[in-house]
C-alpha cells in the first residue's frame, strides 16, 4: 500500500476544467490531510526503468468498471502539476473497480501502458499484485452512525517502456545475393546505441508481391542462401532488446537472390581401352558453394549416350560407365542441365581411343 505527500506551492482557484480533468490538487503539509490518503481514491507513481516519468513526459487516464459493458470504460483524465515526478491522484470516486492507462505525450515511451504485469487493458475485476486493479469502497458504518475510516485504497503504479528506435542507418547485408552464398547482417544504428542493446535475427524472403515470409529456422545473423530464395528478394528483421525498454525492430532492405554459376568437369578412367572393354568416366559439377542436383548428360561424339540425376548426397560427383564404343577416336563431352539455384555447364571435350 503506498501513501503519497504532495506538496505544491499553489492552489488551483475559481478554474473551471472539463468534467473529464481531474487538476492536480494542492495537498496540506499535514499528510493525513492528503486527499489520497482515504478509501475513495486512486493514486499512485509512473516511472521508467530509470526512475520516475515526469510530468509532462506522459497521461494518465482513469478506467472504471462498466457491469453493463463487461468491461473498463473511460472516466477522467489526471492532469499533473506542471513539473515534477508524475506522481497522481484522482480523488473522490465512487465505490467500485478502477484501471488506469498511462498513454505518452514525450514520444520516448510505449504509446499505450496499462497499470498491471501484463501491460494491457484488465478484462475483470481481480484485484491483487499484478492485475492493475484496485477497488474503491464505500466507508463502513460505525454503529454510532457516523463515517468510519477505512485503509486507503492500495496505489496503482505503473512502469513504462522506453521506446528503442532504429532512427540511423537500417540493418545491412552483406554478401554475394546467389544460391549457395553466405550473407551477414549487422544492426545498423539504433538510439540507444547498438553496442548497449542484444538483438536476434530473422531472415525473410519477399515474393513478387512484397509479401515477406519468415525462414524458418533463419534466425542467426549469417544465413546460407538456398533454392527457394532464388527469384525472390531476401531481407533481415533486426529486433534490438534493452531492459527497460520496448523491443523494436528494423529491416534492411531487400534485394533479388539470383541463381549461382556452375563449372562441370570430364575425366575418363583410361584414355586408351580395349575394344571389349567399356570405358569408365567421372563427371564432377562444381557450384559456388552448394552441392548441386540436377540431370547431367554424357554425349560421345555428339549424340547422348547416358543420362543420370545428381543428388545431393553426391556432392556434385559422379562416376559412369560408358556403353561399349567401336574402333577409334571419340570425343567426350559432360553436360550439367542445371537446377532452381545453379546455371547450367559444359565441360571442355576429352578424346577416349579405342583400340582391337
Amino acid at each position: 500500500m503506498s501513501v503519497r505527500t504532495h506538496l505544491l506551492a499553489t492552489t488551483v482557484a475559481a478554474l473551471v476544467l472539463p468534467a473529464s480533468v481531474v487538476p492536480a490538487t494542492a495537498f496540506a503539509a499535514d499528510p493525513l490531510a492528503d486527499v489520497c490518503s482515504g478509501q475513495d481514491a486512486v493514486q499512485g507513481t509512473v516511472s521508467d526503468v530509470d526512475g520516475a516519468v515526469q510530468a509532462g513526459d506522459a497521461q494518465v487516464r482513469l478506467y472504471s468498471w462498466n457491469e453493463a459493458a463487461a468491461g473498463f470504460t473511460y472516466e477522467s483524465t489526471w492532469e499533473p502539476p506542471a513539473s515534477g515526478p508524475l506522481d497522481y491522484c484522482l480523488p473522490d470516486l465512487a465505490p467500485g473497480y478502477y484501471t488506469v492507462l498511462v498513454k505518452d505525450a514525450s514520444g520516448r515511451y510505449v504509446a499505450d501502458t496499462w497499470a498491471g504485469s501484463g501491460g494491457q487493458m484488465p478484462t475483470s475485476t481481480v484485484t491483487g499484485d499484478g492485475t492493475g486493479v484496485v477497488e474503491v469502497t464505500a466507508p463502513p458504518a460505525s454503529p454510532d452512525g457516523t463515517a468510519a475510516t477505512a485503509p486507503p485504497t492500495p496505489a496503482l503504479d505503473v512502469t513504462v517502456l522506453r521506446q528503442l528506435s532504429n532512427e540511423g542507418a537500417a540493418p545491412s547485408v552483406t554478401g554475394l545475393r546467389r544460391f549457395g552464398y553466405g550473407l551477414s547482417a549487422t544492426p545498423g544504428g539504433w538510439n540507444p546505441d547498438a553496442s548497449t542493446l542484444s538483438f536476434t535475427w530473422q531472415w525473410q524472403r519477399v515474393d513478387s508481391l512484397g509479401a515477406a515470409r519468415d525462414i524458418p529456422g533463419a534466425t542467426g545473423s549469417t544465413y546460407v542462401l538456398g533454392e527457394a530464395e532464388v527469384g525472390n528478394d531476401i531481407r533481415v528483421r533486426a529486433t534490438g532488446w534493452r531492459a527497460g525498454y520496448a523491443p523494436q525492430s528494423g529491416y534492411s532492405d531487400a534485394t533479388e537472390v539470383k541463381r549461382a554459376y556452375s563449372a562441370t568437369g570430364v575425366r575418363l578412367a583410361y584414355r586408351r581401352i580395349h575394344a571389349t572393354s567399356r570405358g569408365r568416366v567421372r563427371v564432377t559439377v562444381t557450384p559456388s558453394t552448394a552441392p548441386p542436383t540436377g540431370t547431367v548428360t554424357v554425349k560421345i561424339d555428339g549424340r547422348k549416350r547416358l543420362t543420370t540425376t545428381l543428388r545431393s548426397t553426391q556432392a556434385g560427383s559422379v562416376a559412369l560407365a560408358l556403353p561399349r564404343l567401336a574402333r577409334g577416336t571419340h570425343r567426350v563431352v559432360a553436360v550439367y542441365a542445371g537446377s532452381r539455384g545453379l546455371y547450367g555447364s559444359t565441360s571442355r571435350a576429352t578424346w577416349l581411343t579405342v583400340v582391337r
